[in-house]
């Protein structure tokens, strides 16, 4: 009993060492990333980070690779994007994690006033050769938190045991979810947990239920969601999904406020039950009226 007490406690440090290495090389490509879009521009930068079946939300999930090809930035171009991670996380199998914090626009370089700023989501595949390109990338309007600071916050070392991938698993979890129409605090609160964040347009980012709730509050209706796809690390101790959703005043006439897409990132608590690690919202502008 007591070897095999030793045996566990070595392979847990084993996993955690494995785990730190790992969620340091995905900041460090999250930086890289960063870095090339000021030295060489957003579209070249995305062009070298995404993945072959990268998606990009413009507002609608498309595939990146293809689109960023097709929608060149005009000539003369000098916009800017400037970003940050300030909180990361990644799978037991060190193959799947994902990276947020803000991030500001200037339309014309770097001395310019930041015409745009908010919140950035990515998440990141480890590929076959070894290096970290971006799977998914999301990101809404908002003001800055000051609960993010300025350094790279992590999650807690995962305590759930790795099981097998099961991405049909979480998909299927999503679309129950989805399928349950109530208020955002009833329908998300079962899943939140101490290191959960939410991101809302134009508020900043909350972190914990408490946090949460106070801003779901502030966004009363009923929230209704369709998951598009889903994927698992090969640990199963981390996953997303994403898709469209429709949020609705509570009016007695079930005027629609709001519609777009979502991404949701899930994890493993220590019963191996999924919990939501991450929420976002990505509302789809309004059409500017037609000319009469």
């Amino acid at each position: 009993m007591l070897f095999t007490a030793i045996g566990c406690r070595g392979e847990l440090q084993a996993q955690r060492a494995d785990r730190a290495t790992a969620l340091r090389s995905l900041i460090e490509a999250e930086r890289s990333f960063a870095r090339a879009a000021r030295d060489s521009g957003t579209q070249a930068a995305f062009l070298a980070n995404i993945a072959a079946n990268g998606i990009l939300f413009r507002p609608a999930p498309v595939a990146g690779a293809a689109w960023l090809r097709e929608n060149p930035p005009p000539p003369g171009d000098s916009s800017l994007l400037g970003w940050d991670p300030r909180w990361a996380d990644v799978s037991a199998a060190g193959d799947l994690g994902f990276t947020t914090g803000p991030f500001e626009l200037r339309l014309r370089g770097a001395a310019d006033t930041v015409a745009a700023r908010g919140h950035y989501v990515t998440v990141w595949r480890r590929q076959a050769d070894g290096a970290w390109r971006f799977a998914l990338d999301i990101g809404v309007s908002g003001p800055p938190s000051p609960q993010m600071g300025d350094s790279v916050r992590t999650a807690s070392a995962p305590v759930a045991t790795p099981r097998a991938r099961a991405p049909d698993d979480l998909l299927t979890l999503d679309r129950r979810l989805g399928a349950t129409t109530s208020d955002q605090a009833s329908l998300l609160s079962p899943y939140l947990v101490a290191e959960s964040w939410i991101f809302r347009r134009r508020r900043p980012p909350a972190m914990g239920p408490e946090a949460i709730a106070r801003v779901l509050a502030d966004t009363p209706g009923t929230l209704a969601s369709r998951p598009i796809a889903s994927d698992v690390a090969a640990s199963g101790d981390l996953g997303y999904t994403y898709g469209s959703y429709e949020l609705a005043s509570s009016d007695p006439d079930r005027r629609l406020d709001e519609a777009g897409h979502y991404l949701r990132i899930w994890r493993r608590d220590g019963a191996g039950e999924w919990r939501l690690a991450l929420d976002i919202l990505n509302p789809t502008p309004p059409r500017a009226p037609s000319p009469e």
